[in-house]
């Protein structure tokens, strides 16, 4: 889910079967709802004859429009939450309400399903960026305390991108650090794949699109490598 269906492409290309909703397909695919939430506890809870879970691989990528810390820089959108407010700042006009809203909904609905993932022995992972807020939420500290989940780190500049965007994976179902993705080593902006300085996702571009919306697409290199640390275990 997310990603624009990448990682579940790399995992049709291994030979596996793959069920995408993706809002930038259609807008009706929205996570946060409870017919997202009931529909997705089924397919979790589904098991072959032998009692084997139908299901191999859970990936939860969510929007992290309204859980950046980007935001409220530049030119670019206002911040919709802080670390005292991670539900949403006070005051926010109706539009951005409802985005919280709706993001709101969908990391609670996130977690019931990391929840049933574990319970019913799928493993999994759930992607946002380095810096939101996600990392925050109450809900998610819940599943690390309690050594459910374990977060492992990626750069995705070394998967061909000229912005570094450092992003975080929630795993779950397999052993922790059983897997490591590429980081970035060179110092002060420097990519240490290219040699050259990063991209920075600050503010718009010269179409006045917000440059944060161009990582919202995973490179194919890193959707391949998340497929394949799974297919792996």
């Amino acid at each position: 889910m997310g990603g624009s269906s990448r990682v579940a492409k790399s995992w049709q290309e291994m030979g596996r079967e793959a069920i995408v909703l993706d809002t930038a397909h259609n807008a009706a695919n929205d996570l946060g709802t409870s017919e997202a939430h009931d529909t997705i506890i089924r397919m979790l809870q589904a098991t072959d004859p032998d009692g084997k879970a139908l299901v191999g691989l859970l990936g939860v990528e969510l929007p992290c429009n309204t859980w950046s810390l980007c935001r409220g820089r530049g030119r670019g959108p206002p911040r919709l939450r802080d670390l005292r407010h991670i539900d949403g700042l006070p005051g926010l006009v109706p539009k951005n309400l409802e985005k919280v809203a709706q993001a709101n909904a969908q990391i609670k609905n996130a977690v019931a399903w990391i929840r049933c993932s574990c319970a019913q022995g799928v493993p999994g992972y759930l992607e946002n960026g380095r810096r939101s807020l996600i990392w925050h939420h109450p809900l998610v500290l819940e599943l690390i305390q309690e050594g459910l989940c374990w977060v492992s780190v990626l750069d995705q500049c070394q998967y061909e991108t000229e912005y570094r965007k450092r992003t975080l994976l929630l795993v779950w179902g397999v052993p922790e650090n059983a897997f490591d993705f590429l980081r970035c080593r060179a110092p002060r902006g420097i990519c240490s794949r290219t040699g050259l300085a990063h991209l920075h996702l600050e503010g718009v571009d010269q179409n006045g699109r917000f440059k944060t919306a161009a990582a919202q697409v995973y490179p194919v290199k890193m959707a391949q490598a998340i497929a394949m640390k799974f297919a792996g275990h």
